[in-house]
């Protein structure tokens, strides 16, 4: 099965670089979707360092908030 891959980038101290939104993200995985170029159940890697290090993405990793300090930990239930 294939796996999906999302290269994390360390460009900042602060979360205020560009990125996507939220409705960004769910379109483009849609569309990998749709294409068939990956599973609906494909499992899911942040990439970090060139493929040196790995990280999962599991319900306790989701926060909402501000910032990260002052965030809310997301469950999926």
């Amino acid at each position: 099965m294939d796996k999906l891959f999302i290269e994390g980038r360390r460009n900042s101290y602060e979360p205020d670089n560009k990125t996507m939104t939220v409705g960004e993200l769910i379109d483009a995985l849609n569309n990998l979707v749709r294409w068939g170029d990956i599973s609906k159940d494909a499992p899911v890697y942040l990439c970090n360092d060139n493929g040196y290090t790995y990280g999962n993405i599991e319900e306790d990793s989701l926060y909402y908030g501000r910032n990260f300090n002052d965030s809310t930990r997301m469950y999926l239930d």
